[in-house]
């Protein structure tokens, strides 16, 4: 069992700086403040005490911590609640880390259009359509198309996309059991 602090250094040299803002920038400040022992707390193993959004942003936190050049977040979004995933989001991802090779792999639409690019994988799990956002909603293929399936296309024109509207599993998921 290691402790929360332990678990975002991951083995590296300690570094109080880097350390706060890889905490403030995974939006773990409060949840510091909620736990026993701070960031002395003890987490169990694979984080039994955490919640999943805390286990994903302890996760973020790593990340940021380790000041890798490149960095790949598999879908670091789904386990946090709409207003912490936004402020990750735009703090960590475009901001934090804006110096950095990211590579975001979500289904979390209402943030596409504001990645560099993006790259849409087929049924075939084989990439299907590449682009900017703009480039791939003015296209004829399937993108704009699935955008507009999943109600997001006007969101985004609007600026206004709420993430359980843009959230492909749960809309796909509802889509399968009226029909």
């Amino acid at each position: 069992n290691e402790t929360l602090r332990e678990n975002v250094v991951f083995g590296g040299e300690w570094n109080e700086e880097q350390y706060r803002r890889a905490i403030k920038a995974s939006c773990l400040e409060h949840d510091l403040e909620t736990l026993p022992n701070n960031d002395s707390t003890e987490i169990g193993e694979r984080g039994i005490n955490l919640s999943g959004g805390q286990k994903a942003r302890v996760s973020i936190a790593r990340a940021v911590y380790s000041q890798a050049d490149t960095l790949i977040f598999d879908d670091p979004l789904s386990a946090l609640d709409a207003e912490v995933g936004h402020r990750v989001f735009d703090e960590l991802i475009l901001k934090e880390l804006s110096g950095k090779t990211r590579l975001l792999v979500t289904n979390q639409l209402w943030c596409l259009e504001r990645c560099d690019r993006v790259v849409v994988l087929g049924e075939d799990q084989r990439i299907a359509q590449q682009g900017t956002f703009q480039e791939l909603m003015d296209s004829e293929l399937n993108f704009s198309d699935m955008m507009k399936e999943f109600g997001v296309e006007d969101d985004v024109e609007e600026g206004e996309v709420d993430d359980n509207e843009a959230t492909l599993g749960e809309d796909a998921k509802a889509a399968d059991e009226t029909q």
